[in-house]
């Protein structure tokens, strides 16, 4: 009989192990089983944990490092037996500066990226501008062509006259 209390992978292999001769290939597919229930709840439960994390429109940087804050305080023993060490202490005080530099990064790349559309527009612009003077050339070209075909033309005719 199974006991709720009882863990579940305990009573199949004492079960399977009360038989005569033992069940090898049972016993072997039960452990992929029992494997197979826990194989993600690691994973499963760090979703759990973003979840509680998660704020309105955070920004994925601001989960991240909430998270290993929560690792952290969690690989330390949990918040009752958290140590705040002076190297903590001055990491906090250097955070403003951090974030300031941080933001000036980003303001950097934007800009840079800004700049970048801009030359790739006007790049753009300068290349339609070189095709529709290359067909006008081509245009007047060919004119120019078809004039010299009639001159061309019409002295072969004068020729065949005299």
């Amino acid at each position: 009989m199974y006991k709720r209390t009882e863990r579940v992978d305990k009573f199949w292999f004492d079960l399977l192990s009360t038989y005569p001769k033992p069940c090898n290939d049972a016993i072997s597919l039960l452990k992929m089983i029992m494997i197979l229930s826990h194989g993600n709840s690691n994973v499963e439960r760090g979703f759990s944990i973003d979840k509680e994390c998660l704020w309105e429109n955070m920004k994925e940087q601001t989960l991240i490092t909430r998270r290993i804050v929560y690792d952290s305080i969690q690989a330390n023993g949990g918040i009752n037996n958290f140590e705040v060490s002076k190297q903590l202490i001055l990491s906090v005080r250097n955070s403003r500066g951090n974030y300031e530099e941080y933001k000036e990064k980003k303001r950097k790349e934007e800009k840079e990226l800004r700049e970048n559309f801009k030359r790739k527009r006007e790049a753009e612009n300068q290349l339609k501008e070189l095709k529709a003077k290359k067909l006008k050339i081509l245009e007047a070209a060919q004119k120019d062509s078809l004039r010299v075909e009639e001159a061309i033309a019409s002295l072969k005719l004068l020729q065949k006259k005299l």
